[in-house]
């Protein structure tokens, strides 16, 4: 059992960074914070519970008795679902160029003005 866990955690390791980087980047400057909050809210309790009430429907209690393939191939079954329509989704959009404009406004950064007296 200490082989999927790791290659689990390993996953994690590798695709929550990029999720946090997409959503970030990909959100327009006013709701970036919302984005972020969504981001984690269905990375961590969503997906934590998708997975009890399938476990709960379909895990045998007596593993002798029950069937543990079905398990296994449901969340196959909805992974690849899940990555049919997250591409269908990203098909729609227009790949970030209306993103553009806004994130190039923020990296611009005026002069500063050394002049002026510091605010106190």
């Amino acid at each position: 059992i200490f082989i999927p866990f790791a290659l689990v955690g390993i996953a994690e390791i590798l695709v929550n960074p990029c999720m946090y980087c997409f959503s970030y980047e990909a959100a327009p400057l006013e709701v970036r914070s919302l984005i972020q909050a969504l981001n984690l809210f269905f990375m961590g309790s969503v997906s934590n519970a998708f997975t009890a009430v399938v476990s709960k429907l379909l895990y045998p209690n007596d593993l002798d008795k029950g069937s543990l393939d079905n398990y296994y191939f449901v969340n196959a079954i909805l992974a690849v679902i899940g990555i049919a329509v997250y591409f269908l989704i990203t098909r729609c959009g227009d790949h970030g160029h209306e993103i553009r404009p806004a994130i190039e406004k923020e990296l611009v950064v005026g002069p500063m003005e050394e002049d002026s007296p510091p605010d106190v």
